[in-house]
């Protein structure tokens, strides 16, 4: 079972994007915590939690070098 910030996600993929650098910590809660949460005693709780203020700036860019007389087609991105 996974938590983020104490509170249950529906699955891992809700946290497959955050950055690392925004990752405090990961904590690794005792199996008894699963029964709150309404899972079986045995299995294991992990807890991500995040920094309260992070902030990053991403860039990114892709160049295409042409094979046969085509242009180069350049596409920069960013996200905020």
């Amino acid at each position: 079972m996974v938590l983020l910030n104490g509170r249950r996600i529906s699955s891992f993929s809700e946290i497959r994007d955050i950055p690392t650098e925004a990752i405090q910590r990961v904590e690794i809660l005792p199996e008894e915590v699963a029964l709150k949460y309404g899972y079986r005693a045995d299995q294991k709780v992990v807890n991500f939690v995040l920094r309260r203020r992070f902030r990053a700036v991403t860039a990114e860019a892709i160049d295409r070098m042409p094979t046969e007389g085509a242009r180069t087609r350049r596409r920069p991105s960013s996200i905020y």
